[in-house]
């Protein structure tokens, strides 16, 4: 009596089946399947001013203005 190796197309449904439930577990187990919670991050700070070069060459000029009287 020559035995049916060839799988059937039932057999394979089971087989993927029974695999995509062992995943399902694994991923339950470990956390992943759920989802992660939103993180917001702190808003950026605000970029420090350059220095007003112009009031330092006024306050200059007027520095040298008084020193020469």
């Amino acid at each position: 009596m020559p035995e049916d190796t060839e799988p059937t197309q039932t057999d394979i449904f089971q087989q993927q089946k029974k695999t995509i439930d062992t995943l399902v577990g694994i991923l339950a187990e470990q956390g992943i399947g759920q989802p992660q919670q939103v993180v917001y991050a702190a808003p950026a700070a605000e970029p420090a001013k350059a220095p007003n070069y112009l009031i330092y060459l006024a306050v200059g000029v007027v520095a040298i203005l008084l020193f020469k009287k």
